[in-house]
């Protein structure tokens, strides 16, 4: 019986330090991100913007030109046995970047999410408080963003939380860590 109730003290235990993990690392990096952002704001919103229609540019363009140099070849050694076809230049630059277009892909939508959650927030700080110093509105931008990740991570792990002390460990690992974050930071 009393290696029982060790257990259920531990695995709660367990869900706080997981909650507190999750919004401290969140609380952090979306309050220095999105300081960042409102300090560059012009520069960093553009960058941001550009470099992810340049992702997803790259990578359309490498999919479309990689599907039609690969219909050529096949049609060149199956249909028409005579066909001569010299590729351009260009198809062969984009074979090269072949192996790379997962992680351009990727790239691009890294880029698409930082822009959601580090430019949205900040040009909602701007248009709000304009005149005014951004320091306690960008506390509680963070403070919503990483406790609504915290909150999106527990409805897709339900099941990592079997019991109401799991539950109410982990939500308090969530309130308290950017508490905690915005205490050292200030």
């Amino acid at each position: 019986m009393e290696d029982r109730g060790i257990s259920i003290k531990i695995c709660s235990f367990n869900s706080l330090i997981k909650g507190l993990l999750i919004s401290t690392v969140l609380s952090f990096l979306f309050h220095s991100g999105i300081s960042f952002v409102y300090n560059y704001l012009l520069e960093s919103i553009l960058l941001l913007i550009s470099l992810t229609i340049l992702c997803f540019l790259i990578f359309r363009i490498n999919i479309k030109c990689d599907e039609i140099s690969d219909r050529i070849d096949v049609f060149s050694k199956t249909i028409a046995f005579d066909f001569q076809y010299s590729q351009p230049k260009f198809f062969n630059l984009l074979r090269f970047f072949r192996p790379l277009n997962p992680y351009i892909g990727a790239l691009g939508t890294i880029l698409a999410l930082l822009f959601v959650f580090l430019a949205v927030p900040a040009l909602i700080i701007y248009l709000a408080i304009h005149p005014n110093p951004p320091g306690t509105s960008l506390k509680i931008g963070a403070f919503f963003l990483s406790t609504g990740i915290g909150i999106l991570y527990y409805f897709f792990n339900k099941d990592k939380f079997p019991s109401l002390a799991d539950k109410v460990m982990f939500f308090t690992g969530i309130l308290l860590g950017p508490v905690g974050v915005f205490e050292i930071i200030s």
